[in-house]
């Protein structure tokens, strides 16, 4: 197909995409008043580079083909990012509401008296706690100022919401109200939602993080026989395989879920990524000894940061349960509730309740609120007890690793020219992988208070039994 004829199609593609999906997917009647601002600008600004691309595309391909094409490439690309950014929005948005939506679901527990008083407390959510849902409240505030009553309201939420979850939510809280259902049975129906979605969430987290451990122990079986071919290659091939396990550790300290696991702090991750990197480069450039230090400082930081704030988690629960139990008796609990607070968003949700409502149905919420909790938790002993096993196998893997081209290496050497000019991943390469291979177990087993004492295990296991 000639220019020309290319240009054609992608001015008609451009004009029908100006008036269509992705200015719907900005209007704040669908993705809210907070992020509809920004959609608009971003999609203004992406059709004005792809029509002035595509304009100059036109007129270059007169006097240089090449270069008309370079540019209509350019404009094809500034069309596709314009029809991608709302749908690439709605995708984050929907995984931030689904990962705040049991707590979500707490904070409702005690207001499911009546429709309306439901859809005004979400409507009033408030925006410091939940950073996602938040647009949500806002669109569904939006939605009651255009006219609509409550109960339309919602079901309207429910039918343009991008969380399939929240979707049902909803759809499921409606239908009930539309029967007659009694309160009683809608907070019930609420509460097993949160149960139920806090055990989806862990175990979908479990899931993910076998997968990646299994990925990334299959990663280094497969760079131990492909060495041969690729002529001995050690840096590239090292380095590579390293940010591909340090990615892994990343994407899966992102999907953790935050109800039932211990307070995160940034310190951690600093900390561990931090040693971590830092003894594989070293042991990369052959200073072992440093690496060593390196590894042993970040496992010690690692341990006892992990201790206070395994302390201070078990603390938060501690406290939780009395809250719940002086709610029971009609006693003051404000006080337990604050010490509870560590616990994240679902306690912090009925602090903030407490102070706007002034008490008012906050003890049902703790009640909930303590049975939640204690299911997450649950799950996530699980999934630390599993990632421990996971943890322990990686840590053994490198020393596999490193016996395996061992193995090789002197099958190389009988071989004498039919493979002699194969070249093998060097002892440097093999315990700089170490300390990284453990990177996706130790995130799995401990999350944000990961430690690199694994790491540290692995890479002596190595230098003790390999070279």
């Amino acid at each position: 197909m000639r220019l020309p004829s290319l240009f054609v199609v992608f001015w008609k593609s451009l004009v029908d995409q100006l008036g269509g999906e992705s200015a719907r997917l900005a209007d704040p009647a669908v993705v809210g008043p907070l992020a509809a601002g920004r959609l608009r600008v971003a999609i203004v600004v992406l059709a004005g580079l792809a029509v002035s691309s595509s304009i100059t595309a036109a007129i270059t391909a007169f006097f240089s083909p090449t270069r008309g094409a370079v540019l209509l490439v350019g404009g094809l690309m500034f069309l596709a990012l314009y029809h991608a950014v709302p749908r690439l929005w709605r995708s984050l948005l929907a995984s931030g509401i689904d990962k705040e939506l049991p707590a979500v679901l707490v904070y409702l527990v005690p207001y499911s008296a009546s429709p309306r008083y439901i859809a005004d407390v979400i409507a009033g959510l408030p925006d410091g706690v939940f950073k996602w849902f938040r647009h949500e409240s806002s669109r569904l505030r939006l939605l009651m100022d255009m006219g609509l009553d409550p109960l339309t309201a919602l079901r309207r939420l429910a039918e343009t919401t991008p969380s399939r979850r929240l979707r049902e939510v909803l759809v499921e809280y409606t239908s009930l109200q539309l029967l007659g259902a009694q309160s009683s049975e809608a907070s019930i129906r609420l509460l097993d939602r949160a149960v139920s979605l806090a055990r989806e969430k862990w175990a979908s987290f479990r899931e993910i993080g076998r997968a990646v451990v299994e990925l990334a122990a299959s990663g280094l079986v497969s760079l131990v026989a492909l060495a041969p071919l690729m002529g001995g290659a050690t840096g590239p091939a090292t380095i590579g395989m390293g940010v591909i396990l340090v990615i892994a550790g990343i994407t899966l300290l992102g999907f953790r879920p935050e109800l039932g696991d211990a307070p995160r702090t940034p310190l951690g991750p600093a900390v561990f990524f931090g040693s971590t990197i830092a003894g594989s480069l070293l042991a990369l450039q052959g200073r072992l000894q440093l690496a060593v230090l390196a590894l042993l400082a970040g496992s010690v930081i690692g341990e006892l940061l992990h201790y206070r704030v395994s302390r201070v988690f078990r603390g938060a629960l501690r406290s939780l349960r009395v809250a719940a139990e002086k709610a029971r008796l009609g006693l003051e609990y404000l006080s337990e509730l604050e010490g509870a607070s560590p616990l994240g968003a679902p306690v912090r949700a009925v602090i903030e309740s407490s102070r706007i409502a002034g008490g008012i149905g906050v003890g049902q919420a703790l009640l909930r609120l303590q049975r939640v909790v204690e299911e997450a938790a649950e799950q996530r002993s699980r999934a630390v007890s599993e990632a421990a096993v996971l943890e322990g196998v990686s840590m053994i893997a490198p020393l596999v690793m490193a016996l395996a081209i061992g193995r090789l290496a002197r099958l190389f050497q009988q071989t004498g020219p039919l493979l002699g000019g194969a070249g093998l991943l060097d002892a440097e390469s093999v315990l700089a992988l170490a300390p990284l291979a453990v990177v996706p177990a130790a995130i799995l087993r401990r999350g944000w208070t990961a430690s690199p004492l694994s790491g540290l295990a692995a890479l002596i296991l190595v230098l003790v039994f390999a070279f």
